[in-house]
């Protein structure tokens, strides 16, 4: 009888603690509810009642595990996807196929997988062998320049590369490179026919499989961005102006065209290639023979970039969301017959999304995975459409950062989503929690990547003051002593830094000048901040590019650190 006691009083202090514990972590009403009957059947029934109700109990486990070891059929069931959802965003999104630039860029890219891929290098190759799944970033980035063997010429090395990339270079210093560029002149011709086109429209990707075939595209897309400046370098070097222009407008025109799509990847590439093509602009102002037309074109082509965060956004969080959705979607499978169920072998779902081979599942994995499905109903919501709601319950929050009055923080310091520690009080036992913690998209992200829009256009802004100062210099011999000498050469606007609506810092030095943004908090990032371990700085080096950040800083007689 003791015994007995003892046993009840743990049993009801367990689930006690359970029942608070589920109630503080919001777990699932189901097993909040059954945690419930659990505990007022071991304390509020009677006695004479408890041994049926644990018979009950009994007899419902004992079917559950029939239920379990039943045969059955999962012939034609597939995961369940928001199809419709994804034929009305395409929908809407759709343009007459001879106005859609995509067209020309997956014929480039048809065309270029025509050649021999080249086999890994040997960094890699040895971690292949081992069969280690991380391989170095560095290797990656190899890997990425050069997928196809006939990219590059044999006689390719890291000098090369990085002088065709960073210098104007004449054809007559280099002679086998500029024979190499004319191997490429079809591919720069049919970029240039992209660029005639404002509208660009690549199939949105739902799900993980698909995201894989846009990072293929954005491969592709970065060999053209490098290969055109190259190009432009060595047509700047050989005093063909107008064309090495034509040839960084195809840049810009290639980022405006990845603005167009609703995915934060394109959105970030597209803000990695109009960066480049504006350092390549701020090169040839300062440093190459333009003359008053060529300004006069720069000043135009910097006119016709474009940001509308507000109309953008919408788009991409709407197909963030469905690519969410597609994700939670895999817990469910759906019949040919239009029935739904909890995923049978989730596992394989995933993999098939991967391109990876499958294997049909031993009998007890089959076991496994049809318990698991007894689980998930406590804890999942009952249908993919409910799953779907919580998704846009969350996503309702980010959508307000669409308004054009939101508050944007520009000092991301106290924002910055890697630089804060779990917060362990916000732990929840829900689908929701789990959905937000696996998100890739939150407002600190968010935050982050409006912060490179603001960025974007401090560049833009920066590049017509060169255009100023370069002029200043050419009516006067020098270069002007501060930013008040050249008021009246540029747009009273392009004065004030994008990242903290303050003046650029503006400084001339023995024989050139520098001009440098303090970045969103409007300071300079001396000694470098450190916040939980992680550096983190926000200025920028406008001008001179061929100096670190750390070395410019000492020109304008700031203490620095070495961090």
């Amino acid at each position: 009888s003791l015994t007995k006691r003892i046993l009840r009083w743990i049993w009801t202090g367990l689930l006690t603690i359970l029942l608070v514990a589920g109630l503080l972590l919001q777990a699932p009403w189901k097993v909040i509810t059954l945690l419930l009957i659990f505990l007022l059947a071991a304390t509020a029934l009677p006695k004479q009642y408890r041994k049926h109700f644990w018979l009950t109990v009994l007899v419902i486990v004992i079917a559950l595990a029939i239920w379990v070891f039943l045969p059955e059929n999962n012939k034609d069931w597939q995961p369940y996807t928001f199809d419709k959802e994804l034929a009305a965003l395409e929908a809407k999104r759709a343009i007459p196929e001879d106005e859609n630039a995509a067209v020309i860029y997956d014929q480039l890219i048809i065309s270029e997988q025509k050649h021999e891929e080249a086999p890994p290098n040997e960094k890699m190759a040895e971690l292949m062998e081992k069969g280690e799944a991380t391989i170095p970033l560095e290797d990656v980035n190899d890997w990425l320049a050069s997928s196809y063997s006939t990219f590059y010429p044999d006689f390719w090395t890291d000098e090369l590369d990085d002088l065709t990339k960073k210098n104007h270079w004449r054809s007559k210093d280099y002679p086998k490179i500029a024979e190499w560029l004319k191997t490429h002149e079809t591919t720069i011709a049919g970029l240039l026919e992209a660029a005639h086109k404002e509208k660009c429209r690549f199939p949105i990707p739902p799900d993980i499989d698909s995201l894989s075939e846009s990072l293929t595209r954005l491969s592709s897309m970065r060999r053209w961005c490098y290969l055109l400046v190259r190009a432009a370098n060595n047509d700047i070097g050989d005093n063909r102006i107008d064309d090495g222009i034509q040839k960084i407008t195809i840049i810009l025109r290639m980022a405006q065209h990845l603005y167009q799509q609703p995915s934060f990847i394109n959105l970030l590439v597209a803000i990695s290639f109009e960066r480049l093509a504006i350092e390549q602009l701020n090169k040839s102002i300062i440093t190459a023979n333009l003359e008053n037309q060529h300004f006069v074109l720069i000043e135009q082509l910097l006119g016709t970039i474009k940001h509308n965060w507000n109309a953008n956004f919408p788009n991409i969080l709407d197909c963030d969301k469905l690519m969410a959705k597609n994700m939670m979607g895999m817990i469910y499978e759906v019949s040919p017959q239009n029935k739904m169920r909890f995923n049978r072998n989730p596992m394989a779902t995933i993999r098939t999304l991967q391109s990876e081979d499958t294997h049909p599942l031993t009998y007890w994995k089959r076991k496994y995975y049809k318990t698991a499905a007894i689980t998930a109903w406590f804890t999942m919501p009952s249908s993919p459409q409910k799953t779907g709601e919580f998704i846009d319950s969350i996503y309702d929050n980010l959508y307000t950062m669409a308004d054009p009055n939101y508050n944007w923080p520009k000092d991301l310091t106290k924002e910055h989503f890697y630089m804060k520690n779990f917060n362990w009080t916000k732990l929840k036992l829900n689908f929701k929690y789990l959905v937000t913690a696996t998100m890739s998209t939150s407002k600190d992200t968010i935050h982050t990547i409006h912060n490179m829009y603001f960025r974007s256009d401090s560049m833009r802004k920066a590049c017509q003051l060169l255009i100023a100062i370069r002029q200043y210099k050419n009516q006067n011999g020098s270069w002007p002593k501060s930013l008040d000498d050249i008021k009246g050469l540029a747009k009273e606007d392009s004065f004030i830094d994008s990242t903290n609506d303050n003046p650029f810092v503006y400084k001339r030095t023995d024989d050139s000048f520098i001009l440098y943004s303090k970045g969103g908090d409007n300071s300079y990032d001396y000694p470098s901040k450190v916040i939980n371990d992680c550096v983190y700085r926000d200025d920028h080096v406008v001008w001179p590019k061929d100096k670190k950040r750390i070395d410019v800083q000492r020109e304008l007689g700031l203490p620095v650190d070495d961090i």
